[in-house]
């Protein structure tokens, strides 16, 4: 069979106990290195062999580092973009960490029929309802189809959500930035409290839950982001209009500012990512 078949037609299988422990013991050096936090509102321990599902947020490339981690239970099954699981060295160890494939931007009824199965031995499933990596530091759309699914799946449910991730890997720069990181992860249902809420309550809820905005954060936060490179670095690949003279395609990053070539409209971007 070829690759696409395998990982359709597989039976999803908890992780592999000795290549999660790796790989948890891997995330936990980066997290440390990477001085990030956790906070929770629930004890962790009382979800234990019970179905759940962790939706996170997606401010970052790497917020599976944290949000995973943090969250602490070694039988999660993980929804992943199928293209990941082609790139090369990772295929065998995401099928041992039985991850689940999703196709992007399709309906998808193998992987649910997947994620249903999970749920039905009792197992934990790790969602990014956003879908993609944030591309402005602040939430994506969240297909309303995630609260139908959450609804039938009589689960409890939490949620991560991050501050400062964005800014510390954003989108437009591969520079890894020194500064706080922040996951809080809520138990926001209950199979007990689901039986009594709408469809649209769920998501009314789950929006308002798992919404982010680093950049209005960090206006009050005020937490530097240092890394090799200027902050400015690459933020031309985004900003392609000048905002005084409106000509496109004319603005350099030199240093630490970003410059018009044209008009000679001049900012500096500092460590807090304020646009001076």
């Amino acid at each position: 069979k070829d690759l696409k078949s395998r990982l359709i037609n597989r039976k999803i299988k908890k992780p592999n106990p000795f290549v999660m422990t790796i790989c948890m013991w891997g995330l936990g050096i980066l997290n440390k290195r990477y001085k990030v936090q956790f906070s929770y509102d629930y004890d962790k321990r009382s979800l234990g062999g019970k179905p759940t599902i962790l939706l996170s947020s997606h401010a970052s490339r790497l917020e599976f580092i944290y949000s995973i981690y943090g969250f602490g239970r070694r039988d999660i099954n993980v929804v992943c973009g199928y293209q990941n699981l082609l790139k090369k060295g990772l295929f065998r160890i995401f099928i041992a960490l039985g991850v689940i494939s999703k196709y992007l931007y399709q309906p998808d009824l193998i992987c649910v029929k997947h994620m249903i199965g999970v749920m039905k031995r009792g197992g934990c499933i790790g969602l990014f309802p956003e879908g993609i990596q944030a591309t402005s530091g602040s939430t994506h759309p969240i297909n309303p189809a995630t609260a139908q699914f959450i609804k039938r799946s009589k689960a409890n449910v939490v949620v991560a959500t991050s501050k400062g991730a964005y800014l510390a890997t954003n989108r437009y720069s591969s520079d890894r930035k020194k500064g706080y990181i922040g996951i809080n992860y809520t138990l926001l249902f209950t199979p007990e409290t689901l039986e009594n809420l709408t469809t649209e309550q769920i998501y009314e809820q789950l929006l308002q839950k798992i919404s982010y905005n680093d950049f209005a954060y960090n206006k009050i936060a005020r937490n530097k982001y240092v890394g090799e490179k200027p902050n400015a670095y690459g933020i031309d690949k985004i900003l392609y209009k000048c905002p005084d003279c409106k000509d496109e395609n004319s603005l350099t990053v030199e240093n630490d500012s970003l410059k018009c070539k044209k008009c000679g409209f001049e900012v500096k971007i500092n460590e807090y990512y304020d646009i001076v």
